[in-house]
């Protein structure tokens, strides 16, 4: 198995673009206004038929908790992480070394902390929510609650779920379970999630 940082590492990519399309949002970020067939095709079939999880996570050890925990679900996602806001983003709406679509297939779920260096969690929400392409990926902020305001400012920005960021392996494996029981087998997601 490769390590997280390996993952990262063999992706890379944007949307592709055709000729003459309008790529403009309401928020001044670029995205297709139609997926050409093949973009199409990846994202209905995600990574070899499995649910793509995108994971914006620095630590290491929490990146080993969080897929030792998938792992234990026996839920064959395909899990793809990312280091900080800033790299989220480009992953998400297909930036820099995340063009190919093939390499960094569009994800059923972003598992989010917001507090990351360069471009915090909520902007990210922020940003997502307002790029017409990707909005209506579910975002889950894993992260402390030491502040009350930090929930409600994640619900207002549009996440769709905040939990605590578990403390013990035991911890991650029950919320894991939930959320891949949740988001990846019982939620209706759009075509292409």
């Amino acid at each position: 198995m490769s390590s997280p940082r390996a993952e990262t590492e063999r992706i890379s990519g944007r949307f592709p673009s055709e000729e003459g399309e309008d790529r403009s949002t309401d928020s001044g970020i670029l995205a297709p206004a139609m997926a050409t067939r093949g973009m199409r095709e990846s994202l209905r079939n995600g990574s070899g038929g499995r649910r793509v999880v995108l994971v914006v996570e620095d630590c290491a050890e929490k990146r080993d908790l969080i897929t030792w925990a998938f792992d234990e679900c026996r839920n064959q996602v395909d899990l793809r992480f990312v280091f900080d806001g800033g790299e989220a983003l480009e992953y998400l709406l297909r930036e820099g070394r995340y063009r190919d679509p093939d390499a960094s297939p569009r994800p059923s779920l972003v598992l989010l902390g917001l507090h990351h260096p360069k471009v915090d969690g909520l902007e990210v929400i922020r940003t997502v929510r307002r790029d017409r392409w990707v909005r209506a990926i579910p975002i889950v902020v894993l992260s402390g609650v030491d502040e009350d305001r930090g929930v409600l400012r994640a619900y207002e920005a549009g996440a769709n779920s905040f939990i605590e960021k578990p403390s013990s392996m035991e911890g991650y494996h029950s919320v894991i379970r939930v959320l891949e029981s949740y988001w990846l087998r019982r939620v209706e997601l759009p075509d292409g999630l």
